[in-house]
């Protein structure tokens, strides 16, 4: 498994072909895992390439500032997105594969 950081950039950032030779995640914090064959992806789309560790780190720290955003929006937390508004759910924990 590949981990590394890039900015989705939107058309051709993981291509037809690339996509049909493996699998893709996102995660926030412009944490992208891959399968191994496609080291040179990393490459093609600007990409720094991570540890684990360094991946979920990043994954961690987008999670909190998220929570904190969450946590100052002054919309009541009893109003949930299914009765037309209110915060709903705040962010959850990722555990990177």
């Amino acid at each position: 498994m590949i981990y590394c950081t890039a900015t989705n950039y939107g058309k051709n950032f993981i291509t037809y072909a690339e996509n049909a030779t493996g699998s893709f995640q996102g995660f926030p914090g412009d944490v992208w895992t891959t399968d191994d064959v496609h080291d040179t992806w990393v490459d093609r789309v600007g990409g720094v390439s991570k540890t684990k560790a360094e991946a979920q780190a990043i994954v961690d720290a987008a999670i909190d500032a998220e929570q904190v955003a969450w946590d100052n929006d002054p919309k009541p937390i009893e109003d949930t997105p299914l009765d037309g508004g209110g915060k709903g759910y705040g962010p959850v924990d990722i555990i990177l594969p």
